[in-house]
Order: C-alpha cells, then structure tokens, then sequence
C-alpha cells in the first residue's frame, strides 16, 4: 500500500493564489537535484513567462538539477488568446523577445525554455529537461480524432496537479500554471516540506518518500510505450523509452539552438495510427501503472454492492503525524480507486453528533450514485460549497462556453430538488450541526473566480453545540487534489487525489478546519424552500422579521427567483449564455462537464 506518515509539523496550508506562486518561485529557487511539475497546462502570461525564467536560471546556474514537467498535449498545443502585455512588462525579453510578443500556446513557450537551456548548457552535461505529453487513452480512438480542437477536451484530459522539488517539498492542489491561478482564482493549497528542518531526521525520510513518489510516478506515466514528449525541432511525437524521447534533437543544425536569434518553428503534432499496437501497450501499461501506484484496495461486492477493505485507522499510533494516501481515478480503464474510497466515506457517515461532512466543488455536477449517498446519509451534517454563477470561470465566455455557468446552476437545482423529496432538513438559521441535512452555498467574491475542490470530513469527541463550524474538531480527513466530484472527473479525465488524515486532538486538524472555514467565509447559504420567496408579502416583510437574525456566511437567499436574480433566469430567446436550450442540454452535456 502506498501510504506515507508525515509529522505534522511539516504540513502548512496556503490561503491565497499569490502565496502559491511565491511558493513556486521560491522553490525553484532552491532546488538542487530534481523538479517534477505536473498540470493541465502552462499558461503564457507574464507570471508563466517569469515562472519559466527562473526555472531557466537554475538549471543554468546548478549543474545538477533536472527538470521534469507533464501536461496534457491537446491542452497544451491549443491555440490560446494573446495576453495582453502591461506597460513596463520585460517578462518577453527573458528569451530575448519583444516586449509586446505574446506566445501562442503553452507549448511554444515550452519550446523556448526546452531549446534555450539545452542550447546554453555544456553538451557534455546531457539534456536535463523532460517535457512530457499525455494524450489519455479516449483521444487515441476515432472520437478523438472526429472532434474539434476546441471541445476535444470534453473526452478527457490530464488532470492530475502536483509539483514537486527534491525530496523536501510537495504542493498539494488543485491549481493550474496560469496567471489567473496565481492572482485571482481561488484553489487550495497543501506545502508539505521539510526544507527548513521540519519534523527532523523522521520529516526528511517521510517527506523524501513522498517526493520520490510523485517523481517516480510522474516519469512512469512519461516512460510509457506510446506516449508523447515536446522535443527541440517543435514536434510533440511518440516513441518514448527509458524516459527518453527517441525524436532527438541532436541532428537539427547547430545555429537552430540559439532560439533567442530566431523565429520559433511551429508545433506540429502526429498523432500515433489509429490501430497502432503502442496505444493498446499504453493503455495497458498505464492502467496497471494507476492501480499499483494508488493506495488500498476497495472491492465492490458483487451482488450487494457495499464496498469492502477500506476499514483501517486514519493515522498511526502514537505521536503527532499525518496520514496521505494517494488515490488515481481514470474511470474509461475501470481505474476508480478514488470514486470507491469516496463511497465507502459517504456510506460510513456518522451522525450529525459525531461527524460533520464539508465538500467543495468548482463545478458543481455530482454523479447520480454521489448523490443518492448525499441525500440517504440521513442524520449526518452534509455542508456543500460550489461557485456562484458569476464566480465560474466560465463566466462571460462567447460561444457555447458561455452556457457553462448557467449548466451548472441547473445541475445545482436539480440536486436542490432531490434533496426536497428525499431528506428532511433543518430549519436552524444557522445550520447548526446540531440539526441534521444538507446545505448549499456559494463561493461569491467580487473579481474573483473560485475553483476549490476536497473534503474535509470532521470527527467530534462530543456533540457539536454551537454554530455552523464553530466547534473544533478531534479528529480530521481531508482530500485535496484535482477532481471536482463530477460525472466527467469520475469517468473521463486522469485525477489524482490525496487522502490526508490527522491524529486525535493535533495541531493538523485546526489546519484544516480553519483552511475550509475561510473558503467558506465567502459564500451564501442557498434557501431550501424555493417558493417562499416569490410571496411579495414575505419579500417585503420578511427583512424586518430577520432583523437581529445574523449569519455566519450570509442571509440565506432563494437563488431561483428571476426576479431577484435575473442573471440566473433562463431566457426564451436564441442566446448561448442564457438561452433555455441549456435546461435540456445540461441533461445532454452532463457526462462532458
């Protein structure tokens, strides 16, 4: 079983973007033997561009270190908007660019950074940086090949984020490399480190364990028969060994490598033959790779479905560490480690005496088996948070893209009118542990987005006796990683989750519940009673009722009224962004969101 116990003193949360990406910087800064960075994609704004620089200046400058980086290749050669320079910004000039050039996509900037440092570094040193492409099994059949560049993605992507530096430091998120999640976009983010001496001899092992997973891993994926690498004359291709691209550079003319001098080649990609025996011998190896790689086993029984082999202790014994798991999900090759762990914590749920359930999804779009567990764990306290409309990403977007938000409220609703008819709730203004049911909020926060996704599930010594999450808990479990919860997170992308449990009464477990007490400080209790606020009686009495009536998160509001909330209200009329095609189409689109 792949389970690591790290002491407690070695774990810190982030709570906004910028710390991230201070983060990031800094450990680049100083890493000496190995990074590992994996995401969706890298973004081509001035902080990417800075991002890339200092990644530059250290493999320049220590002759050790070697890069690794994976993103997911139809998301990373995808033509991209230009990013709009500010003035003053010199962050192009780093690979000797113009000020005002804008990088067309993640991979052209990657092609910079790759053929500038192995253009600059002595040959005798050998490459010493790896750009991995995942092209996930469901893109390698006729489908893949059928739909458009732009919506390709709603096959299935690579979504697995983590970056690792040496063996003393792991971030934990659900963050991508782009400016928005490095200024305004609201994630989580886990730093478990032991470069400053945290946790001693026994923080350097546990940490360095943890980081040689992540690495080995990483590498793996990218070792595989079939799998796709950037190389220097601009072409992502196939042929992959001993992590190693076979399509070398080292053949293509000598003044090529000064790219600094020269216009950049334009990325071509080939894609594998359609019944080539390297994508069979990739899906393979990669589903054999995610299930050794994940943590223990859990078994559905055939006949009553109860899943089984997940009963164990949430930390070791004795003294102050944390437990991580971590949990691979690629449903199209039946690698559901994640999606049954999930069940087996729904189906376990205490009561609302003993436990309390919080979870945060960027994109609310939860499976129907998901649901069912929700709504018949009756007597637990179930707290579900989720972006608001105007808080989606895809808020605003032209074209199709601009349905988005809107899908995603009527996915809401639907859960809304499912919990009606199968649960009994709370009427506590408050929503009290006390009271037992479901409640909804939205993450609202002017300027911002919110894409935060995990779990935290909190254990009580006694009953809880005040206010929505004002009790400190005993005991902790959280799950922070890449998967939003949904259909497509379920059964499409390539997730990585990591299962993270304190001990009784530890410093971890304030960590924790104080990290989703704040993301939860910016958001809105819905209302379960959709109806009561169309009476015009009860809008215009009710205010003065409420007086003295205070809540933690906000008034509790019915989010459905048209009239109160006109950006939600679905228009008969021909228009992407709130046309009332999207109540029928969400039903379509479900399995792709």
């Amino acid at each position: 079983m792949n389970e690591f116990h790290v002491p407690e003193e070695c774990l810190r949360t982030l709570t906004y973007p910028s710390e991230f990406y201070e983060s990031l910087l800094k450990s680049c800064n100083s890493s000496i033997s190995e990074v590992s960075l994996s995401s969706l994609y890298l973004g081509t704004g001035a902080l990417e561009i800075s991002l890339a620089h200092k990644l530059r200046e250290r493999l320049v400058s220590c002759p050790s270190l070697r890069l690794n980086m994976t993103f997911d290749l139809n998301r990373a050669i995808r033509k991209m908007k230009p990013v709009p320079r500010e003035p003053g910004d010199l962050s192009s000039n780093f690979f000797g660019r113009a000020a005002n050039y804008s990088y067309s996509s993640s991979a052209e900037l990657l092609l910079e950074l790759f053929r500038d440092v192995n253009g600059t570094l002595v040959p005798s040193l050998g490459r010493r940086i790896d750009i991995s492409m995942v092209l996930i099994p469901s893109h390698r059949g006729i489908l893949g090949r059928l739909v458009s560049a732009r919506y390709v993605e709603g096959i299935g992507v690579w979504h697995v984020k983590a970056y690792v530096f040496d063996r003393s430091t792991v971030i934990l998120t659900g963050a991508n490399l782009s400016s928005d999640y490095f200024t305004t976009r609201q994630d989580r983010y886990v730093v478990i480190s032991c470069a400053n001496g945290e946790g001693g001899e026994e923080g350097a092992r546990s940490v360095g364990a943890l980081a040689d997973y992540v690495h080995s891993t990483l590498k793996a994926v990218s070792s595989l028969p079939g799998s796709y690498a950037l190389n220097g004359m601009g072409v992502v291709c196939s042929g992959r060994k001993d992590g190693l691209d076979n399509c070398d550079d080292a053949n293509f003319p000598e003044d090529t490598k000064i790219v600094s001098l020269r216009a950049l080649p334009t990325i071509q990609f080939k894609p594998l033959p359609l019944f080539s025996p390297k994508n069979l011998l990739f899906s393979s190896g990669l589903k054999d790779l995610l299930i050794k790689h994940s943590c223990g086993v859990v078994q559905e029984h055939p006949e009553t479905g109860i899943l089984k082999g997940n009963a164990r202790r949430s930390a070791t014994e004795g003294g102050r560490t944390v437990t991580i798991r971590p949990r691979w999900q690629l449903g199209s090759l039946g690698v559901r480690c994640d999606e049954l762990q999930l069940q087996s914590t729904l189906q376990s749920l205490g009561p609302a005496q003993t436990q309390s359930l919080y979870l945060a999804t960027g994109y609310f779009n939860l499976p129907v088996s998901i649901q069912r567990l929700l709504i018949s764990a009756r007597g637990a306290c179930i707290h579900v948070l989720t972006a608001a409309p105007t808080a989606n990403g895809f808020w605003g977007a032209k074209g199709v893209a601009g349905a988005i938000p809107l899908a995603y409220c009527q996915l809401e609703k639907t859960f809304y009118d499912a919990v009606s008819l199968g649960s009994k709730h709370s009427q506590d203004p408050e929503g009290s542990p006390l009271s037992p049911g479901i409640t909804i909020h939205e993450y609202s926060r002017p300027g911002w987005t919110f894409h935060a996704k995990g779990l935290w599930l909190l254990t009580y010594p006694r009953a809880p006796h005040t206010s929505f999450m004002r009790t400190l808990p005993s005991r902790i479990t959280t799950l922070v990683g890449s998967s939003n919860f949904g259909q497509r997170g379920l059964q499409r992308d390539l997730e990585l989750q990591f299962e993270i449990s304190s001990s009784d009464n530890s410093g971890t477990g304030r960590l924790f519940w104080e990290e989703a007490d704040n993301l939860f400080a910016f958001s809105q209790r819905q209302a379960h009673n959709c109806n009561a606020s169309h009476n015009h009686w009860i809008k215009a009495v009710g205010p003065h009722l409420a007086r003295g009536v205070t809540y933690k998160y906000g008034p509790e509001r019915d989010v459905w009224c048209p009239k109160a909330n006109p950006h939600r209200a679905l228009q008969w009329r021909a228009s992407w962004s709130n046309g009332i095609w999207i109540k029928a189409g969400k039903r379509i689109l479900a399995g792709f969101f």
